[in-house]
């Protein structure tokens, strides 16, 4: 039996509010992690940015579907011909929502690319490029909305050939950053993993299936799937593509926003120096006088392979508020930061 467009409407409706819900916990999650961290790092102004910007749409976007569902089987025209008017004004509205949900988390994911790349311009650009085209796609897609002829029912060939490369470049950033991501966090993870069997710590081996949910969520796996699923619909001319169209916009959110809780609690790939980049050690020396001791883990490179030395760093006494102690002989510093009273930093390196 083939769906019909009102079924797939309210099907699709009634799965995004499940969806909405779950995204809604993630959110609040978020939100409270956003506000006990605040702004103190610049660089995670974009996450505040993409959170924000993202929840208005994805809720406008689940209002919208709500309203329009409620309008088409409970007003005084038909649910077919209503959802069938391609060109009335919730349509495009709820469209053009989906479009800025899209973009948002289009440009959300190349940048990620970029971060985890370790700021690597080079291998950005190509997804960079093909997000502005997909920018002018989609605001092609909605005019080209507008083109359609009377109340014409849903067949693939009356969507235009504008919300066709919509789609596909959507999926050409999705499915390449993916990839790019998912490479990189697999090779970070396989470094780790060779640096804790070569340490004291090995015992805390992460599991296979661990690394590979690890990789899936922070690689936006989910959403990239999806989208390949909903070009097969359309593809396809099915209906059904609606209800994946309906679930897109709170699954984008569920999946972007698992991504920042990690990026906001410290555990996510990519946001931090490798093992092979570290070159320095932070300490947050309290403004007490009691001589403190810990151990932390560097690296010393030979040639272009970098190899784990398990380092106990002893501080002393005081001297100044602020400033670099540097270690005779040896490539590493020891980063200091402010301290309401003045103290002496005496620091010592001897591998354990």
């Amino acid at each position: 039996m083939v769906m019909s467009m009102q079924k797939a409407e309210l099907l699709g409706a009634f799965l995004e509010t499940l969806c909405y819900g779950v995204y809604l916990v993630i959110a609040i999650e978020c939100v409270d992690i956003l506000r006990r961290r605040g702004k103190r790092q610049f660089h995670s102004m974009y996450l505040h940015l993409s959170a924000g910007a993202m929840f208005i749409a994805i809720t406008m976007h689940f209002v919208t579907d709500i309203a329009r569902a409620v309008t088409a089987f409970t007003g005084d025209e038909s649910a077919i011909a209503y959802y069938a008017d391609l060109r009335s004004f919730a349509s495009m509205f709820k469209t053009s929502i989906y479009n800025v949900v899209t973009w948002i988390s289009d440009a959300f994911i190349v940048y990620r690319t970029f971060i985890v790349w370790g700021r690597n311009y080079r291998v950005a650009l190509l997804p960079f490029l093909l997000f502005l085209g997909d920018v002018a796609a989609g605001i092609m897609a909605v005019d080209g909305l507008s083109a359609l002829q009377g109340t014409q029912a849903f067949i693939a060939t009356d969507l235009t050939k504008r919300t066709q490369s919509f789609y596909a470049l959507t999926l050409s950033v999705n499915v390449i950053c993916t990839i790019l991501i998912a490479v990189r966090i697999w090779t970070i993870q396989r470094e780790t993993a060779a640096v804790r069997s070569m340490s004291s710590q090995g015992a805390g081996h992460t599991s296979s299936l661990t690394r590979v949910a690890t990789v899936l969520v922070e690689s936006c796996a989910v959403y990239s799937v999806l989208l390949f699923l909903l070009i097969g619909l359309y593809a396809g001319g099915s209906p059904g593509m609606f209800v994946v169209l309906d679930l897109l916009s709170p699954v984008i959110g569920i999946v972007f926003f698992s991504v920042i809780n990690r990026i906001l609690r410290g555990v996510s790939h990519g946001d931090h120096p490798t093992v092979a980049e570290t070159r320095s050690m932070q300490f947050n020396v309290p403004s007490s006088r009691t001589a403190l001791s810990g151990t932390t883990d560097s690296s010393r490179s030979f040639g272009n392979n970098a190899v784990p030395v398990p380092l106990r760093a002893h501080a002393h006494s005081l001297e100044k508020d602020k400033g670099k102690a540097v270690i005779s002989g040896s490539p590493y510093s020891l980063e200091m930061p402010d301290i309401a009273k003045p103290m002496t930093f005496v620091a010592g390196l001897s591998e354990v």
